[in-house]
């Protein structure tokens, strides 16, 4: 990067970066968590909340026993908060968020598929679920940006970019098939091979990375969840990920392999920390907690190592989902009165 863009850049994000730095402060520390695992139940645990940044929240929603409705205000406030921040280079930003589309397209492809009402849209895409639902609503094609095909068009499709019309039509052609599944397996990889490539055109360094490594390591876990169930290496071919630093020829190469052999191989790439713990060598749900856990740290070294970027803001709302997720599995815990040693193990 030249020296008039490293100075852009950090104009642009010195004062959010600032910002983030004092908001990780606020997140919380272990002796919170292990309050919270202590607590006599979910009543307590909102309670020890209502101490922390949390206490807005709590505030906002009328009945504070719904801890969902909590969860949920505190999420939208920091991705909002984060949307602001990276609008500097939204791109980055919108890569993200992309992923809530994701969820909220096959959730309405596969209700309409089924004939069942959506449920479980998430409000925190680019796009939105009531308007990707007026856009599959009404489809039919119009020719592509490049004039090398068409792509498909409905009532609000039409300014919509190339790649979510084709997304669309993607998904309705996997619905042909009868198969939900297909409908996940299509759209990931359609989804996954974007962000591949925008990644790596936009030379975002680290964050290259972190898209990068998380096409190889849900690959991984594929790979892991397919071995367990014995499902064979041709439906584990049409389930992984194009566009990651492994080529997916490897991963299916390795079906047939020792759960030792398989280690590694990820570790000659650069995964060696995932097995730390043996857990991950038997287990998916381990591999997969300790893929989360690796991709959060890549973001987090990153953090403190670039002081002006996006790279400190992306670590601070990776580490805000992943305390949110903990928040939700102590709350779900206490309320079916799951022990507190199990649920340490959970976190």
């Amino acid at each position: 990067m030249h020296r008039e863009g490293v100075a852009l850049r950090e104009n642009n994000f010195a004062f959010a970066v600032g910002r983030v730095r004092v908001l990780e402060t606020r997140l919380l520390d272990s002796g919170k968590f292990e309050r919270m695992l202590e607590a006599r139940d979910a009543d307590e645990v909102l309670r020890i909340l209502g101490e922390t940044e949390y206490a807005q929240a709590l505030a906002a929603i009328k009945n504070q026993n719904d801890y969902e409705a909590v969860l949920d205000y505190e999420r939208h406030r920091v991705f909002a908060l984060v949307r602001s921040m990276l609008a500097p280079e939204r791109e980055i930003a919108e890569l993200y968020f992309l992923r809530y589309d994701l969820h909220n397209l096959k959730v309405l492809l596969k209700a309409e598929m089924t004939g069942v009402n959506p449920e479980g849209l998430a409000d925190e895409g680019v796009f939105g679920p009531q308007r990707l639902q007026a856009m599959i609503s009404r489809t039919g094609v119009r020719a592509n940006a490049a004039g090398t095909g068409t792509v498909a068009v409905g009532t609000d499709l039409e300014k919509a970019p190339d790649y979510l019309a084709q997304w669309i039509e993607q998904g309705r052609q996997a619905m042909a098939s009868g198969d939900p599944q297909a409908v996940d397996l299509v759209l990931d990889g359609a989804f996954y091979r974007f962000a591949a490539e925008t990644a790596r055109q936009g030379k975002w360094g680290i964050l290259e990375r972190y898209w990068l490594g998380l096409i190889d390591l849900t690959n991984a876990i594929s790979t892991a969840r397919c071995r367990r169930m014995a499902t064979g290496s041709d439906f584990l071919g049409t389930a992984l990920l194009e566009g990651g630093i492994i080529p997916v020829k490897e991963f299916v190469a390795f079906y047939d392999q020792s759960a030792e052999s398989f280690a590694h191989f990820l570790e000659l790439h650069g995964y060696g920390t995932l097995f730390a713990g043996k857990e991950a060598l038997t287990s998916p749900a381990a591999l997969e907690n300790a893929a989360s856990n690796y991709l959060r740290q890549l973001l987090a070294d990153a953090g403190q190592s670039f002081m002006i970027g996006p790279e400190p803001i992306f670590a601070y709302l990776l580490a805000k989902e992943n305390e949110i997720r903990k928040i939700r599995i102590i709350i779900v815990g206490k309320l079916n009165g799951i022990p507190r040693e199990i649920l340490r193990e959970r976190l």
